[in-house]
């Protein structure tokens, strides 16, 4: 009888986010490009809304996102 052979489930892979993005990818200019800029000096304004809880992201993480996108 046929049938669809399964893939091995035991199978694991363990990669980087570092190791998927060649090294003349975009991202790396704009990831040194935010990381060099003084962000306080550009006009951003870090506002923590309360006390308790999960701290807020960094506001250089989304500023390279819009970046990217």
């Amino acid at each position: 009888m046929n049938f669809i052979q399964s893939y091995d489930r035991n199978q694991m892979e363990m990669v980087s986010l570092e190791s998927l993005m060649g090294q003349e990818n975009q991202v790396r200019l704009i990831d040194a490009f935010v990381e060099k800029l003084e962000l306080e000096r550009v006009g951003f304004l870090i506002n923590t809304i309360k006390d308790q809880g999960r701290p807020s992201y960094d506001s250089r993480m989304f500023l390279k996102i819009y970046f990217y996108g």
